[in-house]
């Protein structure tokens, strides 16, 4: 056992040397594999060495670098195994001079990342800093844009997993552990940029009790995963899964073709003509809603939080999941049927913290060679005081100037309400599929009638004006297909075909040529 550890015990010693938990007081005789307490789960401080022992595969990590200086337990770099996928890693210790970094430790790292570069490897840090080597000076600040800098390059063909482990604070958290393509963080991490004492003496105030904890930086949107310790390796092998996914194992034969035709028929003649029936259908709590269908639809999900910004918003939802055993990025908005989850999840209405997520998880896709299907079920984005302040328009402005340029296809389904720049934002895909109870619209009725009517009309009496149908949308060229819904079983069977069947055809078109059809088919919306 490390000297850090031996001198803890004798510090805690009550027991003849038993370990007791700073958390819950819980006494122990030794640690668990994993180094956590038995009782409450909470972490203890691990070496590089013995974090190396639960993420890789038994004797697959080697070092690459021989270098025995006496620094080089600050950190560990090299090569390894996790679940037979070979990965470039890093794992620093924070029980060396509080894993202060300075050029020596950030000249490791930077070695570590261009192998990783010069390999084609998925590159996973583990982060444990107390910040920056004031001892060194502006030498070891200027490190920081070192880190920056290598990392972009990495970047730029590889993915970077950045696991955040206690604490991860100040230089290395401002350059490189905040660039993860994705972020993980363990329990019981403290995460930020300037020491809690120090805020405090220089702000002459007290700050939150969960200032700076991994639950405050995951709710303000920096965080994607917070994994349990002995869940680390399996989370993180799911990603690389993902990410290395072998294209060629998809399977070649597609599903035989959906027939719009036949997708039309039984369709509520009724519901064709009162559209105000079909919008109150449409909002009543009998509705299927996206989460429904995505549960059912697609296995191995695997969420992903946070606009890297402020917040998670919880009304639109991205994951990486599995269909027909093909690897995809889900995205949908978290409209619910009961009225306690719909407020807090602003009734599937985005703010702007969550077009940013999309907008990330979009780019993201990219990375993974990973198709995107999306569902859209929202009365629109949120036009709040708080969403204007955020900068509403300007996200989705952006969201939809750069979403025609993905490189991937995607595949939109809208399932329920459509309304207003929320819904086109999350619908500009290569293939638009509406359910036949769903619709689209430039507004709300509800909005049309005070807009157009100055409020002297009834929603009953305009709807017919509004051409907010999915037939009407296949006849305005909208729209690309029309999905039976009259029964939930055959609504997952219809969704999952006609996934499989786009996804095969879209995959073989080259990038550029796909974004080009992409253009081209925004372009002569509506002109049909």
């Amino acid at each position: 056992m490390n000297k850090f550890f031996e001198d803890k015990k004798r510090k805690i010693n009550n027991k003849n040397g038993w370990i007791t938990c700073p958390k819950c007081s819980f006494q122990s005789p030794d640690y668990s594999k994993y180094k956590t307490c038995i009782e409450c789960g909470y972490n203890f401080k691990m070496t590089a060495l013995e974090r190396i022992g639960i993420i890789c595969d038994l004797d697959s990590f080697n070092q690459i670098d021989e270098d025995k200086n006496e620094q080089n337990d600050k950190i560990l770099i090299g090569y390894g195994k996790i679940d037979d996928i070979e990965v470039a890693i890093g794992v620093m210790d924070s029980t060396y001079m509080a894993g202060s970094i300075g050029t020596y430790l950030i000249d490791k790292i930077v070695y570590l990342i261009d192998y990783a570069k010069n390999n084609k490897l998925p590159l996973i840090l583990f982060s444990a800093s107390g910040g920056i080597k004031v001892q060194e000076g502006v030498n070891a600040l200027v490190g920081m844009a070192k880190l920056a800098n290598a990392i972009s390059e990495y970047k730029e063909t590889g993915i970077f997993i950045s696991y955040l482990t206690n604490p991860t604070y100040g230089g290395l958290n401002a350059s490189l552990s905040s660039l993860g393509d994705i972020i993980i963080s363990e329990e019981d991490t403290n995460i930020g940029f300037s020491g809690k004492k120090v805020i405090e003496n220089e702000l002459h105030e007290s700050l939150p009790q969960d200032f700076q904890t991994v639950d405050y930086q995951f709710n303000n949107g920096f965080i994607d995963i917070i994994v349990k310790r002995d869940e680390s390796k399996k989370t993180i092998s799911r990603i690389l899964k993902q990410y290395k996914y072998n294209k060629e194992n998809i399977d070649q034969t597609p599903n035989k073709s959906i027939n719009k035709d036949r997708c039309e028929e039984g369709f509520n003649q009724e519901l064709l003509i009162n559209k105000k029936e079909l919008i109150n259908e449409i909002r009543s709590e009998k509705h299927i809603r996206p989460y429904q269908i995505v549960e059912n639809v697609f296995e191995d999900l695997l969420e992903l939080h946070g606009d890297r910004i402020s917040k998670d918003d919880s009304s639109v939802k991205c994951f990486l999941a599995k269909v027909n055993e093909q690897y995809v990025n889900v995205i949908y908005v978290n409209r619910r049927n009961n009225i306690q989850e719909n407020i807090e999840n602003n009734f599937g209405m985005i703010n702007p913290e969550g077009y940013r997520k999309v907008h990330r998880f979009i780019k993201l896709s990219e990375k993974f060679l990973a198709p995107i299907v999306i569902f859209v079920d929202t009365p629109g984005a949120n036009a709040s005081t708080e969403a204007e302040r955020n900068g509403q328009a300007s996200v989705i402005a952006n969201l939809l100037e750069n979403i025609v340029k993905v490189k991937v296809p995607m595949i939109s389904f809208i399932t329920g309400e459509a309304n207003s720049g929320g819904a086109i934002a999350l619908i500009t895909s290569d293939y638009l599929v509406m359910v036949k109870c769903s619709y689209l619209s430039v507004i709300s009725p509800e909005a049309y009638v005070d807009i157009v009517y100055k409020g002297n009309k009834t929603i009953d009496e305009i709807t017919k004006e509004l051409k907010i149908l999915p037939s009407e949308m296949i006849e305005s060229g909208i729209i690309d297909e029309i999905i039976d819904d009259d029964e939930y079983g055959n609504l997952i069977k219809n969704i999952k075909e006609v996934i499989n069947k786009k996804i095969i055809e879209l995959k073989d078109i080259k990038k550029e040529e796909l974004v080009e059809r992409r253009k081209n088919k925004i372009r002569n919306w509506g002109n049909i």
